[in-house]
């Protein structure tokens, strides 16, 4: 028997709306019994009158209230994550304050990540990104850089890869999983105002107007992860250089 599974797009977009049904099911379940089972008490006895519950209709009730009691504590926790992060002082801002997703620059400007400049070389890249908080992990088979820190106030894991070894694109991806879908829409809510409205919606994946041949777009895994992609104008003939079986720069 396979097992039923909702495009993601639908689980973005209805998602949000699951807690609530959920809670007014459990309600209905209250309800229900108050109600009468059945026209003739002859059939199913006190279980008949209305606002009179009994047997059955007890055990139901009981199951609506648990229900409803478990789906607003974990609406209640899902709600409070963001600001259970605690506060970490500091005598001036942190570093990883300044690495944030949207920064509106000039309108015709290319897209950048935290104001990183394309084409910078490798090792100045890591180091501009060790400047604004994150850590390197490792150069991966791809011969890209793997970096995490935090990216406005949230877990992220960011890599940068090259075209020869000068930046060519940045990924970012939010550690936390959406399972709601809400991130997802803040997220893009927070790009459009800084990059204007998206030129198309693909799927899950949202995507900008190009910039002087650099690109942004976003989307969100399998695993409910929210990935936003920083392109230069020279990614693209790199992407197709590795889709073609080409090595990484040593």
């Amino acid at each position: 028997m396979s097992k039923l599974r909702f495009p993601d797009e639908v689980r973005v977009s209805q998602g949000p709306k699951a807690p609530w049904l959920a809670i007014a099911g459990g309600a209905l379940m209250i309800i229900s019994g108050l109600l009468s089972w059945s026209f003739d008490n002859r059939i199913l006895g006190d279980i008949a009158t209305r606002f009179y519950p009994a047997g059955i209709q007890l055990y139901s009730m009981a199951i609506g209230i648990i229900a409803v009691m478990l789906i607003v504590i974990a609406l209640l926790l899902i709600l409070r994550r963001p600001e259970s992060m605690p506060d970490v002082a500091s005598e001036g801002p942190s570093p990883t304050e300044a690495a944030a997703l949207a920064s509106k620059g000039n309108a015709g400007s290319v897209y950048e990540f935290s104001g990183l400049k394309w084409l910078t070389p490798r090792q100045e890249m890591r180091e501009a990104l060790k400047a604004k908080g994150f850590s390197f992990v490792e150069k991966d088979a791809d011969g890209d850089d793997q970096f995490r820190g935090r990216v406005d106030g949230r877990d992220a894991a960011v890599i940068a890869s090259y075209a020869g070894d000068k930046a060519a694109r940045i990924m970012v991806i939010l550690l936390a999983p959406d399972e709601g879908g809400s991130l997802y829409n803040g997220i893009r809510q927070s790009l459009a105002d800084a990059f204007g409205t998206p030129a198309r919606q693909k799927d899950l994946a949202t995507i900008w107007p190009e910039r002087q041949g650099s690109l942004v777009w976003m989307t969100i895994t399998d695993e409910r992860l929210v990935k936003i992609n920083y392109e230069a104008p020279d990614w693209p003939a790199e992407a197709r250089r590795r889709k073609n079986g080409g090595k990484p720069p040593q």
